[in-house]
């Protein structure tokens, strides 16, 4: 839903992710498709490529854990869970042409 960075007062870069449903290592490879943009070598439309691929990109590296902090987790109300429920169930079928 929503992948953003900032810039602490001390220097120190800052990304957060919300989203309403998370993969294994899905924070980690967000944050390692983005870092050779930001390292100079890969262009800035480089992660939108990958993800528009809808695979695994070789070129994406799953950064290590330190660093990373779960800061919230917060659920649906008990009228909305059995939906949101379903609908993280969907799989999206990608036409491949």
């Amino acid at each position: 839903l929503d992948f953003s960075w900032l810039r602490a007062g001390d220097g120190v870069l800052e990304a957060s992710v919300v989203a309403d449903a998370f993969c294994r290592s899905m924070v980690r490879a967000l944050v390692g498709a983005v870092v050779p943009v930001g390292e100079g070598r890969a262009p800035v439309e480089w992660p939108a490529q990958v993800l528009l691929a809808g695979r695994r990109h070789p070129g994406v590296v799953v950064m290590p854990a330190h660093g990373l902090s779960l800061e919230e987790v917060t659920y649906p109300s008990d009228v909305e869970v059995g939906g949101r429920a379903t609908a993280a169930r969907l799989r999206r079928i990608l036409d491949r042409d």
